[in-house]
């Protein structure tokens, strides 16, 4: 579920974002007046700013099935000390739509550019410190310490570049689809060479929430990839989000300065933020979004 707990709908939702919403305040019992909408990657959320509270509620069947494991690793993520929303209730009965939990809101805006950009000098610094802190504790953390079932990190990423290979490559033109299988080998190579810890898996922006004058980190939010793996991974996401921001000083280089052995995840992480743009395509091709087809495979045509 790529979102975050600030994502709206607008003002004036569709009519069936409107009827949904309707449904599932009278499952929860509450005045739809009171919630908002908004479209996760698999889930519907449901917010309460009154009431401090965040539905997700699965689409598909698949999302029902993983619910209990989401449920799971957000609260594993609690316990291991990392700032993970707190599972107020949970019910697994009934099919999409019916299934749901509930997590605290979090507060704060998520971390891009537009936010980063307005910080005050102590505030960026706050920021580094407190992504510095996450990904070192992230990178720290025995993996033996992660709730399963999970798979084998070599494995895993096995598995997404045969998916691509699959799905993404023969639709590119010959010398995009070179390129392509040129980025998957060397990311497997640096997967292969990899040290292994316990890594977030979508630490996007929009999974970052701040204090947008502290800069203090004020919550992570959806740990349903987090697992063994690369903790390389997630310093390219948040070296990723953090390129965006143009203001000097850079801020992935004051994170740096705060942890400097993250240094030695750096090349790898910068091998795997070549296939970012693949892992997008393959996300539109199979959720049949043109829009994350067309952004994924744009460099390669």
């Amino acid at each position: 579920m790529r979102l975050d707990q600030r994502d709206r709908v607008p003002d004036a939702p569709p009519l069936p974002a409107l009827r949904a919403l309707e449904r599932y305040a009278r499952q929860l019992g509450l005045p739809a007046a009171g919630l908002t909408l908004a479209a996760g990657q698999t889930s519907d959320v449901v917010f309460s700013v009154g009431h401090g509270t965040v539905w997700r509620f699965p689409r598909t069947e698949g999302g029902v099935a993983g619910l209990a494991l989401s449920v799971q690793r957000a609260t594993a993520a609690r316990a291991l000390g990392f700032a993970a929303p707190e599972v107020l209730a949970v019910q697994l009965t009934g099919g999409p739509g019916q299934a749901w939990a509930a997590f605290r809101l979090v507060p704060g805006v998520g971390l891009c550019a537009a936010v980063t950009g307005r910080l005050a000098s102590p505030a960026r610094a706050q920021l580094a410190a407190d992504l510095a802190q996450l990904l070192v504790q992230l990178r720290s953390t025995h993996p033996a310490a992660w709730p399963g079932p999970t798979v084998g990190w070599v494995e895993r990423w096995k598995c997404l570049t045969d998916d691509v290979l699959d799905e993404v490559v023969p639709y590119l033109p010959a010398f995009g689809a070179g390129r392509a299988r040129d980025q998957l080998a060397a990311a497997l190579v640096a997967a292969e060479a990899a040290p292994t810890g316990v890594l977030h898996g979508d630490l996007g922006g929009a999974n970052l929430l701040l204090d947008p004058e502290s800069g203090r980190l004020t919550g992570v939010v959806d740990w349903d990839d987090a697992g063994p793996g690369d903790p390389a991974v997630d310093l390219a996401a948040v070296q990723s989000t953090l390129s965006k921001d143009e203001n000097q000083p850079g801020l992935l280089e004051l994170v740096l300065a705060q942890a400097p052995w993250l240094a030695a995840d750096l090349s790898r992480a910068q091998t795997y933020i070549k296939t970012f743009a693949l892992q997008e395509a393959l996300f539109g091709a199979r959720s049949g979004d043109p829009a994350a087809w067309a952004a994924g495979t744009a460099s390669y045509r």
